[in-house]
């Protein structure tokens, strides 16, 4: 499927008009990565020999997640699969917590780290336990080994004065490490982290409180 067809707003008119027990699959999925496009490629074909019915809907520098989210929530989605990093994850994440969606993490960012901490050790691997978790949930009606992936919340003033509040789930950097994966952007790959470490000279202080404001649910291995 060309990848400009699987982006786009999902209308009310598109929720799935499945037969009962028919679990309807979300994928949001990072283009950045030319790995994002071989484990979509991949994972097509196992979501249709399920039967599952699924939609795509991909990000962009505008829109990182959190609105593809909301548009698959709408649509009606009893699972949403994301391939993507870090980055993808944090911006979907409390939007799929809030609607208490069972999530699937597919490695292909740079760093993954909150993948590797899940045990996930490459998108194959990933997709394969997609498919076997999504099988076992159209035929016994209900997920095994759920896990719970606290989403925190860190409040910061940055150095004009002005306070902001964000989610984050595998970690918060503080001074130089912030700056760090701040300025990772400007270069491919763990390049940009390290391009972005050696820029990380000065930060803004801040201080963070942390709380579990929900958790998105994720299948475990």
């Amino acid at each position: 499927m060309p990848l400009d067809q699987v982006s786009g707003r999902v209308d009310e008119d598109d929720r799935p008009a499945s037969p009962a027990g028919r679990t309807a699959v979300g994928i949001i999925l990072n283009p950045k990565h030319p790995a994002t496009l071989r484990a979509y490629a991949d994972l097509v074909p196992e979501l249709r020999n399920t039967g599952a019915h699924y939609r795509s809907m991909t990000t962009s520098v505008d829109r990182s997640g959190r609105w593809q989210a909301e548009q698959l929530v709408k649509w009606g989605a009893d699972i949403v699969i994301i391939l993507g990093g870090d980055g993808t994850i944090r911006a979907t994440a409390p939007v799929l917590a809030e609607a208490d969606i069972l999530t699937f993490l597919v490695p292909t960012g740079t760093a993954n780290v909150l993948s590797r901490h899940m045990g996930l050790r490459s998108s194959r691997h990933a997709i394969d336990h997609c498919k076997r978790t999504i099988a076992s949930i159209i035929r016994d009606g209900y997920p095994p080994n759920l896990r719970d992936v606290p989403i925190n919340t860190a409040e910061f003033r940055t150095v004009d004065g002005a306070r902001h509040r964000t989610e984050f789930i595998s970690l918060a950097g503080i001074g130089g490490g912030a700056r760090a994966v701040a300025h990772h952007h400007v270069s491919l790959g763990l390049l940009g982290y390290a391009w972005g470490a050696a820029q990380a000279l000065f930060a803004a202080d801040f201080t963070a409180s942390t709380g579990d404001t929900a958790s998105m649910r994720d299948a475990a291995r």
